[in-house]
This record gives C-alpha cells, structure tokens and sequence, in this order.
C-alpha cells in the first residue's frame, strides 16, 4: 500500500468513531500489506480490539487452518461481558481472504472461507491487497461496520437490563 493512498484513506471523512482492529493470520499471509506493520504482542491485541480481521492466503492452506481455532482462542482472552461469561459474548469479525489475485495457485476454495466466517459469524471478503488498496478499505470498512453494530447492541442490551432488572420479560404485565 502506497504512502499516498494511506493518506487518501485517512482523509476521508466518516461517521464512525474510533475502532481498534487487530488483524491475525499466520506468518506470510500478507497482513502487513493490509496493515503496513505489527507493533503488538498477540496477547496484547487479543485484550484490546474492538474486532478482529482474521487473514489467510488463499495460496497456503496451513494458514487457513491456522483460522479454524482461534476464534476460541480470541473468546477465552476476552473479558467477561456485563451479566455474561468468559468466551459467550460475540466478537466482531471479518475473515480476510488475501492474494486473491494469484488465482493460479489457489489451495483455499472460496466456499471453504465462506464457511469458515459463517462458523464463525462473521463478514467474509476476498481481497488482493498488492493490488488493490481499495478492497483493504473495503474490509476495514466492513469491520468498523460490525463493531459499530455490536456497540449499538451491547448500548441496547445494557439499557434493557437496566429497565428492566435483567429479566427477560419486557413489559410483560401478565404476570401478577
């Protein structure tokens, strides 16, 4: 990604608030070209994102198996949400299928990365981000979507146990 396209990206205006992305995948896959950097320890990451980019190539099988597990791992990292548990509370994600461009050597089906993010609820984009800087924005977009979604239902789920005492009975007046 060139300097100049970061630049354009970043001056475009937006509704969205601040959003803290961690974009994980197996070594070689190609998250620095989505990112242009790795500044933080996995721990780290997993504890403060917002959401999660999870990258594989399509040209290296090992590190789309490498994304079968780690929403777990990603769950068991988290904190608890309000009145919920360790691991329960959804996790905005979108699975990243990078080197779309070098079709000729395709080991993962679009299918099965279509499956993977279904598993594993989240958006799924295919992208070739030597080459297209625009798909890159479009998956960080998708992302910045997702949480802004989850807050919104997370804002809503707080307010409803707080109306009504975390029961699950809204309004119902039925009962005497």
């Amino acid at each position: 990604m060139t300097s100049n396209a970061i630049r354009s990206i970043r001056r475009k205006k937006s509704s969205l608030s601040e959003v803290k992305i961690a974009v994980i995948g197996a070594p070689g896959v190609g998250k620095s070209a989505l990112t242009g950097t790795n500044i933080f320890p996995k721990e780290e990451i997993l504890q403060w994102a917002d959401g999660f980019l999870l990258v594989y190539s399509i040209i290296d099988k090992e590190s789309f198996t490498y994304l079968r597990d780690v929403r777990q791992v990603i769950q068991n990292s988290r904190p608890a949400s309000p009145g919920g548990t360790q691991g329960q509370s959804p996790i905005p994600i979108v699975v990243v299928a990078n080197k779309a461009d070098l079709i000729h050597l395709r080991q993962v089906s679009s299918e099965d990365g279509e499956k993977l993010a279904k598993d594993n609820d989240a958006a799924f984009l295919e992208v070739a981000a030597s080459e297209h800087v625009s798909q890159v924005a479009d998956a960080f977009l998708e992302l910045c979507r997702e949480v802004q979604s989850f807050r919104r239902r997370s804002k809503q789920s707080l307010l409803d146990r707080i109306k009504y005492g975390g029961k699950n009975n809204r309004g119902d007046s039925s009962k005497k």
